[in-house]
């Protein structure tokens, strides 16, 4: 069939049926093919030939009617308490975009406007929407309220946890210590011994403790001596409070301050930076830095680059997309937390020392 301007009609209209006529079988097994249901009951050479064929003739699954049939949308909702502007924003949509995709789901994502009752608005638009499961994603790493969310909605936490030692919904956050281990194992091995960390004091950040955990963890395993760690913590994340810990970490001789340091965050390590150029410091050559989050801004304007561990935002939400997919396929499982690894990205922040 064509149309006026001699195209031919829309591949989307090809139906499990035009499949199975074209290979002389039966449409049940095309279905079973197609929704990957084959494995046992069509030979596995047919079922590959069915789903070739399906791709070659531009067979599109019509996600309206088999939602009609599932009572199913096949569309979920991520409510973000992260703003337009917020630079790890983009990340966390894009991993939940495709793997949504890869799942035949589509995202709808919902921020939480300002106001009073701004995410039950949220989550009343998103329902509004006929979602079949919404991921709430935080602001930063932190601890929040179980969200009025009508019984049977599946949802999971995103870079937060629930009140609690132990996780009453499914939590996908960073593997913060790993990260800081990793961090401080790397300027260990590039034979520092006297190594800082930079923290903050604000106790809203649960990564506070969990990155410090993770630094005097590898500072006991390779010098069995907690006394050896150089910790002070700054009034909060900025770079001006970065810059004001360094310069009393950094206020001792030679022979006595740190000769690396490891940051709570990109944003102190560039007050670490401030502070060391203020003192004549070269980095690395006189000191040696780590950071914690891996922001574009970073790899761009910090000089010499900037060796960081990386918030893995895409990867995380990915992974959340996953287990909100699997609450609605399967129904409740187990509340779990699952810690995404966070990778270091070595740069040329971080020199190897003799001593």
């Amino acid at each position: 069939m064509t149309h006026g301007n001699g195209a031919k009609e829309v591949a989307a209209m090809v139906r499990m049926r035009d499949i199975a006529e074209q290979l002389g079988v039966s449409v049940s097994t095309v279905s079973l093919a197609l929704n990957r249901k084959d494995q046992g009951r069509v030979n596995p050479e047919l079922a590959e030939r069915i789903r070739t064929a399906a791709m070659d003739m531009g067979y599109t699954p019509n996600l309206h009617a088999i939602g009609l049939k599932l009572n199913k949308s096949h569309a979920i909702a991520l409510i973000s308490h992260t703003s337009a502007d917020d630079l790890f924003l983009p990340g966390l949509v894009l991993g939940a975009q495709s793997a949504a995709t890869e799942a035949g789901y589509i995202l709808v994502t919902i921020p939480v406007l300002e106001g009073p009752n701004a995410e039950q608005d949220a989550i009343r638009t998103a329902l509004q929407r006929d979602v079949d499961g919404i991921i709430f994603a935080a602001d930063y790493f932190r601890r929040r309220q179980i969200p009025e969310v009508p019984h049977g909605v599946p949802f999971v936490f995103l870079d937060c946890v629930s009140s609690g030692l132990t996780p009453v919904v499914t939590e996908v956050i960073a593997d913060e210590v790993q990260g800081a281990y990793d961090a401080t194992k790397h300027l260990i091995d590039a034979g520092h011994s006297r190594i800082g960390y930079i923290g903050v004091d604000e106790e809203k950040y649960i990564a506070r403790h969990l990155r410090e955990e993770g630094y005097r963890k590898a500072m006991r395993e390779f010098f069995e001596d907690e006394n050896s760690a150089l910790v002070i913590n700054a009034l909060d994340p900025s770079i001006s409070a970065g810059e004001m810990a360094a310069k009393e970490l950094l206020s001792g001789s030679a022979e006595e301050r740190p000769t690396a340091l490891f940051c709570f965050s990109d944003r102190t390590a560039f007050g670490v930076a401030r502070a060391a150029h203020a003192m004549g410091l070269s980095i690395p050559n006189d000191l040696s830095i780590v950071g914690f989050d891996n922001v574009q801004y970073t790899s761009e304007f910090f000089e010499p680059r900037l060796t960081a561990v990386e918030l893995p935002h895409p990867r995380m939400s990915a992974e959340a997309v996953r287990q909100l997919v699997q609450l609605i396929d399967h129904g409740p499982t187990e509340p779990s937390r699952i810690k995404v690894p966070c990778p270091l990205i070595s740069r040329n922040s971080v020199s190897t020392t003799a001593e």
